[in-house]
């Protein structure tokens, strides 16, 4: 479980801050564009220090480790461009993490990748996830992942993030994602990180339905 208390950031113009955030199941955070979910996440993972305040992964204190000693993977909404070949880095990384890449290509259904000499920035991003998996963390932090793929590539991730058994914080500013992926939702407005609330999304037509107040549902929580 990832646990956040009291964390302040100040950076690049913004005051975040929130008193209290535990991600132990599907956690989506929601918010409209500059909001600051990108810099929340990336000071979580580690790449920026906080004001103040603390952040625990699985009851350790990380707030001064560095991004590799956390135990998280962290994907940035702009996809890393690798030097190799689609298979040639799934073979590097295979090689270097000691796990065969292929049963993550299926859950992801990247299979498509394999042959490819080039990809997109959706391809490439679903690459990095499959690397990022691969890695085996024991927590995520996905930064609107699936912005860059088409519509059957985002049911593929979703479905996959779906049965993943380890701990998610999923930054969207797409209600939909949220109701398809999360657990439970928290909006980031003015600062300040509200919610989180349960979802429901067990009959389908209800979570269409949802979808469209589910900002205004976060907002009214004050």
């Amino acid at each position: 479980m990832l646990r956040v208390e009291g964390l302040i950031v100040r950076r690049w113009g913004l005051r975040l801050y929130v008193e209290r955030l535990e991600v132990a199941g599907r956690l989506v955070l929601l918010g409209r564009n500059g909001a600051g979910k990108s810099t929340l996440l990336a000071t979580l993972a580690g790449l920026y220090r906080p004001s103040a305040g603390k952040v625990y992964m699985e009851g350790m204190e990380v707030t001064d480790l560095p991004p590799e000693r956390r135990g998280i993977g962290y994907l940035p909404q702009h996809p890393a461009r690798l030097p190799l070949r689609p298979r040639r880095a799934l073979e590097y990384f295979s090689r270097r993490w000691g796990v065969d890449y292929m049963p993550f290509v299926r859950r992801l259904g990247a299979g498509g990748l394999l042959e490819k000499q080039a990809l997109s920035d959706g391809e490439q991003q679903l690459l990095n996830l499959c690397i990022l998996l691969m890695r085996e963390p024991r927590c995520l932090l996905l930064d609107e992942p699936t912005s860059h793929l088409d519509w059957e590539n985002r049911r593929v991730v979703w479905a996959a993030l779906r049965e993943l058994d380890l701990p998610l914080l999923l930054v969207t500013h797409d209600p939909l994602e949220a109701l398809l992926v999360g657990e439970r939702a928290a909006l980031l407005k003015d600062g300040l990180v509200r919610g989180p609330i349960a979802l429901n999304t067990a009959d389908p037509r209800e979570a269409i339905g949802a979808r469209l107040d589910l900002y205004g549902l976060l907002e009214g929580l004050g």
